[in-house]
């Protein structure tokens, strides 16, 4: 290329000035009464995507551990008089600082001992989204009309690949290490061991729990992975079929929502917050999903509503026996589960959801 026709434009921002600098951090804190406390900071316009309602959330649990706390909110916008209402009515006004627009922030982020930014949903999660809920889905609907539903390979094939191009996005600009993609291949194995484990018990198996774990540790990507790869390779025992994508599916939508709840803070990693999840989910997404391609991929060629209720309705006691079998092995495995993927999490810096 003609080098003429090349610009290389230099960072725009002086990073120098975001330095740690102990005296202007005095400063600051001195000038806006915050010595001996600690400081949580936000930067951002006052609109629905940054989502200050969660933000004061946090605070509010922030602030009943330790009151000796304060937060500082940059920035205005429409939104900013609703937020101001709902730090009254949590009467948090003495320690929350509207401090509006300032030309200085990079001298005031030196007196914070927290930086927020509690986004909605990031354009990586948005992709992963798209690619789940509507890329894999269509390779699904493409492999029963098109496939006969006897391609199941291709599809459950066309799944993974799907499911890895999110999870990849995780690690952005950065090479994803070894070992983290050793923790989900362990995950994976674990989970699949778990499924054969208990092959003599019809749906009381540790999966969709393995799954649940996955993701609320390592993010919804992750365990849309986890439980997608667990259902592919775990039928190679249990045998594939056209319902091996739906399983796939299955499994890894409840994970991957699983990780969007934990982290928009509506889901827990305490055992009971999971319970509920995992039961809730078990019955009504894995059971009313897997009667679904009951219909859909058996030869009922002139089924009538009168025809599929009952397939529904005959799910029923299978369905309750696989929650049942969620929440216990959540209850069972859960907290020291969790506990030792957190520290394996700190201790080699991984995937964080």
């Amino acid at each position: 290329m003609d080098s003429g026709k090349v610009i290389i434009l230099n960072n725009a921002i002086d990073t120098s000035k975001f330095s740690y600098n102990k005296e202007i951090r005095k400063s600051i804190r001195k000038k806006e009464n915050l010595e001996g406390k600690f400081v949580v900071g936000h930067v951002g316009r006052f609109v629905n995507q940054k989502n200050h309602e969660f933000l004061i959330d946090i605070f509010y649990e922030i602030h009943k551990m330790d009151k000796n706390t304060e937060l500082l909110l940059f920035g205005d916008g429409p939104l900013r008089q609703n937020i101001e209402i709902k730090v009254k009515n949590l009467k948090l006004e003495s320690n929350v600082k509207f401090m509006g627009i300032k030309q200085n922030i990079n001298e005031y982020m030196q007196a914070m001992d927290i930086f927020l930014l509690p986004s909605l949903l990031s354009h990586r999660t948005l992709m992963a989204c798209f690619m789940i809920l509507v890329v894999i889905a269509l390779i699904i609907y493409l492999g029963i009309t098109l496939g006969n539903d006897r391609k199941y390979y291709i599809v459950s094939l066309g799944i993974i690949v799907c499911t890895m191009l999110p999870f990849f996005m995780v690690f952005e600009d950065r090479k994803p290490q070894a070992r983290e993609l050793i923790i989900i291949a362990v995950l994976s194995a674990i989970g699949v061991a778990g499924r054969a484990a208990f092959f003599m018990l019809p749906q009381f198996k540790p999966v969709v729990a393995i799954v649940i774990i996955s993701a609320v540790c390592f993010g919804a990507e992750a365990g849309f992975l986890v439980g997608a790869m667990t259902g592919f390779v775990s039928n190679f025992f249990f045998a594939q079929g056209p319902w091996t994508p739906w399983q796939m599916f299955s499994f890894g939508i409840i994970g991957f929502i699983a990780g969007i709840l934990f982290k928009k803070g509506k889901l827990q990693k305490r055992k009971i917050s999971l319970c509920i999840y995992g039961g809730l989910s078990t019955f009504f997404i894995y059971g009313f999903l897997l009667d679904t391609a009951t219909w859909l991929i058996f030869p009922y060629s002139n089924m009538t509503l009168e025809g599929i209720i009952p397939i529904y309705l005959s799910g029923i006691p299978f369905n309750i026996v696989h929650a049942i079998a969620t929440v216990f092995f959540l209850a069972v495995i859960s907290k020291p589960m969790i506990e030792k993927l957190d520290r394996i999490k700190e201790k080699y810096g991984l995937i964080e959801p």
